[in-house]
């Protein structure tokens, strides 16, 4: 029943920007947008190790982040949040450090990250661990996982998790023993499952929430160049302005303008870490091109973001690239 452990990879990185976690991200088989809403330059170590059939993954921000997006296809990935005295928010849920995320298999989410936050994913085979949690604990993975859930751990089985883990960092692969940690990490995921109280299906409300803040994301998506009314949205969306308002702090802890208008800073300097000093007079131009048709104030709030203003962005890129 266990996998045929797998040669070691190993993908490290230290990011300064969310592009560069994103393309990370991907080589790990995620598809996520990260997108940083505290001000200050971005420090965000990345470290993603495959053992056997699992992918843990380390990430450190020391700013707020969300990260939106779907695991690796045919995958349960499990999240643990450590190392920070504030909560997160997971579709609108807040989970602190002794809850997990367990996604479902093609599932995707929105996850709202505290300042100096350590984020520890194990991603694994969800037929494997379906066999496994019926084998050990009877469970019907995929009745116990209908959604996506915010589970409490249990104090003894969350550090003998996490001991699991740092095992699994220290030893080869090809260690006979590492067949047995293997197992080991998937009995106690499915320990927590079996232990937790059956899942209260997502309220309508909370639901509705999520429906809504993706829905009015599509529509901010297209047309983020131009200007935006919140009545558009909020059409488009099927609800009216306040509801919009509610759901967007309930989802993502902005309101919807905070929410459009740090989009649009992040596509300005996407476009700035991919051009070149040459067009630096062209710095206004290039911000009108992503809706930010106010060039000082979008300077000031650029700055106030990242940490720098846009001609120093793109600077550092060019002494980067040389």
């Amino acid at each position: 029943m266990r996998p045929i452990p797998s040669a070691t990879r190993r993908i490290l990185h230290h990011a300064e920007d969310c592009y560069s976690i994103r393309g990370l991200a991907q080589q790990a088989g995620w598809d996520c947008d990260y997108v940083q809403y505290s001000s200050g330059k971005l420090e965000a170590p990345f470290d993603a190790f495959l053992y056997g059939g699992m992918q843990f993954t380390q990430q450190h921000f020391n700013q707020k982040l969300c990260v939106q997006g779907s695991p690796p296809p045919d995958t349960i990935p499990i999240i643990l949040f450590t190392q920070s005295m504030e909560e997160g928010c997971f579709d609108g849920r807040t989970f602190g450090s002794r809850d997990g995320v367990f996604m479902r298999s093609g599932s995707d989410g929105i996850l709202h990250t505290p300042r100096n936050c350590r984020l520890f994913t194990i991603s694994v085979s969800k037929e494997y661990l379906s066999r496994v949690a019926w084998t050990y604990d009877h469970i019907d993975l995929d009745r116990s996982l209908h959604e996506n859930q915010v589970i409490s751990f249990q104090a003894e089985t969350l550090n003998k998790l996490r001991c699991f883990i740092s095992k699994a960092y220290s030893s080869c692969p090809s260690d006979p023993a590492s067949m047995e940690l293997h197992d080991e990490i998937l009995r106690a995921l499915s320990e927590t499952l079996r232990h937790n109280h059956p899942p209260e299906t997502l309220s309508l409300q909370c639901s509705n929430h999520n429906m809504y803040v993706r829905k009015a994301q599509e529509y901010i998506e297209h047309h983020l160049k131009e200007d935006l009314p919140l009545t558009d949205v909020a059409t488009y969306a099927g609800i009216s302005l306040r509801s919009l308002e509610l759901a967007f702090r309930k989802v993502l802890q902005l309101s919807p303008n905070e929410y459009i208008r740090t989009q649009r800073l992040h596509r300005f300097r996407a476009h700035l870490l991919s051009t070149n000093t040459e067009e630096l007079h062209k710095i206004g131009v290039i911000a009108k091109q992503h809706g930010l048709f106010h060039v000082s104030r979008s300077s000031s709030q650029y700055r106030k973001l990242f940490g720098e203003l846009p001609s120093q962005t793109l600077a550092q890129r060019e002494s980067t690239a040389d």
